[in-house]
């Protein structure tokens, strides 16, 4: 699901705004033509998809994860850590 949606202003100089679908925000694209302002887009969305995906991920991992994975990336005889 996309989160912006893309807007023409043609009462603003015909530039290309995204609307953000949740809350109503427009955002300046800052340009006129429709095939960059689509690529910003496009980018945009996949931002925001990446971020959910990312915090998502972030929900399910544990402090014993991230130690775990510490661990396993520093082998061998540490300062901290008896052989």
């Amino acid at each position: 699901m996309n989160k912006y949606r893309l807007l023409k202003m043609n009462s603003l100089g015909g530039c290309y705004y995204a609307k953000e679908i949740a809350t109503g925000r427009f955002i300046s694209l800052k340009t006129a033509d429709r095939e960059a302002a689509e690529k910003l887009l496009q980018a945009m969305n996949e931002a925001a998809r990446n971020t959910a995906m990312t915090h998502q991920a972030a929900l399910t991992r544990t402090f014993k994860n991230v130690l775990d994975a510490f661990i396993a990336a520093t082998p061998g005889r540490t300062p901290w850590r008896a052989s």
